[in-house]
């Protein structure tokens, strides 16, 4: 499916990833756990994007929540869901999404967001400014 790339996506994968054998700490399951945990969020935000490039804004929104939800504090679910805010005109909702992210990144790791989210918002404010 993450090959695939298209907006068909079983929902059940939107309620998150499952963890491969819990409790196990060998090498082995350690690599192959993060394996399909990466290849679980790639799948999500290959489907959010290719929902939000035909303009199914509440599913590209729904997938890129449930990668938020699988890993806090990774940036590219959370421009995404920016990105879904502003394709809807919603610059209030991309604007506290930005806010919350940046807040949590500065509690959890003490450092901002990348320069790609915050020209993204810097862009939004500058065209939206009265």
């Amino acid at each position: 499916m993450s090959r695939q790339g298209g907006v068909d996506l079983p929902t059940s994968l939107l309620l998150g990833p499952h963890e491969l054998l819990p409790g196990w700490y060998d090498e082995w399951v350690l690599v192959e756990r993060e394996r399909l945990r990466q290849l679980y969020l790639h799948t999500v935000e290959g489907f959010a994007a290719a929902c939000l490039r035909a303009a199914r804004h509440g599913d590209a929104l729904e997938a890129a929540l449930a990668a938020v939800r699988a890993d806090p504090l990774r940036e590219s679910p959370y421009r995404l869901a920016v990105e879904v805010h502003l394709a809807e005109g919603n610059v209030a909702e991309a604007l506290s999404t930005y806010q919350h992210y940046r807040a949590l990144l500065a509690r959890e790791l003490g450092v901002a967001p990348s320069p790609m989210i915050r020209s993204l918002i810097h862009q939004t404010l500058a065209t939206t400014a009265v």
